[in-house]
């Protein structure tokens, strides 16, 4: 089965800001990575919810934009939330240790709150 591409959505409620992220966070993925850095930058809310139930895969480009990501909500004083990682991206998450970086919610709701 073929990865679809990654695509993305955002949702500012409160202060929350809820990025969905759904197909594969490829190395070709980058310029949508990058949009959701612009984002993230124009809408910075104190908590940002990345909604990973629909990412079906992420490579190390989308782990470093996680990564980068999070230092740019944490310079601001926020706190990035990682919502319903599939089990494939959970696993990625936690054989790079990078699971431990991120709170990890088991579903949107739970990380908006």
């Amino acid at each position: 089965m073929e990865s679809e591409p990654l695509a993305t959505s955002c949702l500012v409620r409160g202060q929350v800001l809820s990025i969905t992220l759904r197909g594969a966070a490829t190395h070709e993925a980058a310029a949508v990575l990058q949009h959701c850095m612009r984002t993230l930058q124009r809408q910075f809310q104190p908590v940002v919810v990345l909604d990973l139930s629909g990412l079906q895969f992420i490579a190390s480009a989308g782990l470093g934009a996680l990564v980068a990501m999070r230092e740019l909500v944490r310079v601001r004083g926020g706190e990035l939330r990682l919502a319903a990682p599939t089990p494939a991206v959970l696993e990625i998450l936690t054989i790079t240790g990078l699971g431990r970086l991120f709170p990890l919610y088991g579903d949107i709701t739970q990380a908006e709150a």
